[in-house]
């Protein structure tokens, strides 16, 4: 019998997938039916979607100074999660950085522009980007 090594540490990757996995749980709660609107509309899989709009939230996330010094956020009216109103463009840097295809990236840009209009005052015409930062549950106690 081994005698007690105290606590177990997760190395680095271990630890990495724990948190893609919440995030990705996180942005499928969020997103919730949306996600289900924008692939019946689109050339992906639910799993794809999600996997591409948590990667978008992590990319985001690290470079969450930076946008707001190019964006404003946008008021969404006591609803969770934040809107970032972002130049034209600046949504497909991120999702060029996120290494999506094509596809990918359409169906993500469809998800934060629904999401947007929907919860804060975004424009209806393509004249403005938007990043949803997503809420998570326990956001909303």
């Amino acid at each position: 019998m081994e005698p007690d090594k105290g606590p177990v540490r997760r190395d680095d990757d271990e630890a990495a997938a724990g948190a893609a996995t919440d995030v990705r749980a996180a942005v499928d709660w969020y997103f919730g039916d949306l996600v289900d609107q924008v692939v019946a509309d689109c050339g992906v899989s639910h799993e794809q979607l999600i996997r591409a709009l948590a990667s978008i939230e992590q990319e985001a996330s690290a470079r969450r100074d930076q946008l707001a010094e190019r964006g404003r956020v946008v008021s969404t009216a006591g609803a969770p999660g934040e809107v970032l109103a972002l130049p034209v463009g600046t949504l497909q840097v991120l999702t060029r950085a996120c290494d999506l295809s094509g596809e990918e990236a359409e169906a993500v840009r469809s998800v934060h522009r629904r999401m947007a209009r929907a919860i804060a005052s975004l424009p209806e015409d393509d004249s403005t980007d938007a990043v949803v930062f997503a809420a998570e549950p326990s956001d909303l106690h």
